[in-house]
């Protein structure tokens, strides 16, 4: 089992205004995509419910959905 990383032998060690940006943009980011995550939710909603009648443009939001929250 390897050991865990020693975080103080880093070669570029990170700012204050580099965490400070960071938080700033998750901050934001989280909201947006919250925003966004509920009208993709509303659209998928009403394709699926009462006939199943999703089409090749809904799988390609799907798709881009998934590689956009995804690693």
């Amino acid at each position: 089992m390897a050991a865990p990383p020693n975080f103080d032998d880093f070669q570029f060690p990170i700012s204050d205004e580099a965490a400070y940006r960071a938080r700033v943009h998750v901050g934001v980011t989280i909201p947006l995509l919250a925003l966004c995550l509920v009208p993709f939710c509303a659209r998928l909603y009403v394709r699926i419910r009462p006939v199943w009648r999703l089409a090749w443009d809904d799988w390609f939001m799907i798709l881009g959905f998934v590689g956009s929250v995804s690693k």
